[in-house]
């Protein structure tokens, strides 16, 4: 007599934060671009966050780049250390998914904000 294998489900863990894109108003060229690409149908939404060990001031540094590889900012580091914790996450190998939610472009001070989702298994 054989045994049907048992099937075990693995339970996934998702977590989401959104918070604005640190340094956004230093690039303001760069994220109005992104934002009218996204307007127009020639962008995505989605970003990807690259760490930067070696970042002179901030040895946690995640750079949020738009679906063209350009940095749109960074994730921010006062934000009750999100950085930290995504950082930690993505040197471990965690998948960390991003995407702009809201591109503001009015103003002096262009912002984004994104969302970021973590999954654990």
């Amino acid at each position: 007599m054989t045994r049907k294998p048992k099937v075990v489900a693995e339970k996934k863990r998702v977590y989401t934060v959104e918070l604005r894109v640190a340094g956004a108003s230093y690039r303001q060229n760069e994220t109005m671009d992104f934002s009218r690409r996204v307007n127009l149908g020639q962008s995505t939404k989605a970003l990807t966050l690259r760490r930067e060990p070696e970042n002179e001031h901030d040895a946690h540094a995640i750079a949020v780049d738009d679906d063209t590889g350009i940095c749109l900012g960074y994730l921010p580091a006062r934000d009750c250390g999100t950085n930290v914790l995504a950082a930690a996450l993505l040197d471990a190998g965690a998948a960390v998914e991003a995407e702009a939610i809201r591109v503001n472009v009015q103003g002096a001070h262009p912002w984004v904000l994104a969302k970021l989702t973590v999954t654990l298994s």
